[in-house]
């Protein structure tokens, strides 16, 4: 097994435990978007999200060399800068839902290592060569095939999920208000009657209305 091979095992594990980590503990079991005290620690996964899709791009999906190769080394360093202000703000995001959950932190420990060890064992995969500033921007063999179709895979979920997390409320807010349109509601129909609405997210700030008019 080569190191290149050995970095995309990483990088597969690393996906898995990441995906759930971010979407049953982040999303659906503390939701942390919704909590005021955790917005610094989402904004934090955020970032980190769109500074490892960069590093997805240059060292997973292409064989990045010179200038490109330390701007991507310069990548992982602030990622690591992010994970532990990430740590650090995990205490006061977490205490008004009662502690992060240990088995949450355990996750994390397992994700941070794999992803590390991908990165890690990428660039070690590379000739010294590749280290020269001089070097041209990408090699001519380039990745395996299998890593760059899942790094370029990787990178778009992402990127994605990053820019959901930032702009959700507001496309969320956009498509009730488009979906009410379709249905023929207007937001003082829903008012009087909360129940006809098709959005969860405006169906809550229509009960809210109805209990301060109780």
């Amino acid at each position: 097994m080569s190191l290149q091979d050995a970095s995309f095992i990483c990088l597969i594990i690393f996906s898995i435990l990441g995906a759930f980590d971010g979407l049953y503990y982040h999303l659906i079991k503390f939701q942390l978007h919704k909590h005021p005290s955790s917005k610094t620690e989402h904004l934090i996964h955020t970032i980190r999200g769109y500074v490892f899709a960069g590093i997805g791009l240059l060292i997973f999906a292409h064989n990045s060399q010179g200038s490109l190769l330390y701007l991507a080394i310069a990548l992982i360093a602030v990622d690591m800068l992010l994970e532990i202000a990430d740590i650090k703000a995990e205490k006061t995001a977490r205490a008004p839902l009662g502690g992060i959950d240990p088995n949450e932190s355990v996750l994390h420990v397992f994700a941070s290592s794999f992803k590390f060890a991908a990165m890690v064992l990428i660039l070690l995969s590379k000739p010294m060569s590749a280290f020269d500033l001089g070097a041209d921007a990408f090699a001519d063999d380039g990745v395996s095939t299998p890593l760059q179709i899942f790094a370029y895979g990787f990178t778009i979920v992402t990127i994605t999920v990053s820019t959901y997390s930032l702009f959700g409320e507001y496309i969320n807010e956009y498509v009730t208000k488009q979906t009410n349109l379709l249905f023929g509601k207007t937001e003082a129909d829903l008012e009087q009657n909360p129940s006809a609405d098709v959005s969860i997210p405006f169906r809550r700030r229509s009960f809210g209305v109805a209990r301060k008019r109780i």
